[in-house]
């Protein structure tokens, strides 16, 4: 992931594709174990669905929380130079 903001186009298409991926799993046959394992083609769909879904959920909230990092990395970087600039928290003066 590259640094600066967060592509918001990214996050909703991984979001819509998470979103995908629930309504494709909740398709498939679920009243019963019988059911679902009758046709092996259901359980090749629910793993690729999940794998699909976890890999989007994943891909989304990473760059979120990288774009949640940077942001805050940068605000408390402002916030030291702004409180070093005015004397406040620096050891010099505080003592006197």
């Amino acid at each position: 992931m590259t640094p600066g903001p967060v592509d918001l186009k990214i996050v909703r298409d991984r979001l819509v594709l998470l979103d995908q991926s629930l309504i494709d799993l909740q398709s498939l046959p679920h009243t019963s174990l019988d059911e679902f394992t009758a046709d092996r083609r259901n359980v090749l769909a629910a793993d690729a669905a999940l794998r699909r879904g976890s890999l989007a959920r994943s891909e989304a909230q990473g760059r979120t929380m990288a774009w949640a990092s940077r942001t805050k990395k940068a605000l408390h970087s402002r916030q030291s130079k702004g409180s070093s600039i005015r004397g406040i928290g620096s050891r010099s003066a505080s003592s006197k």
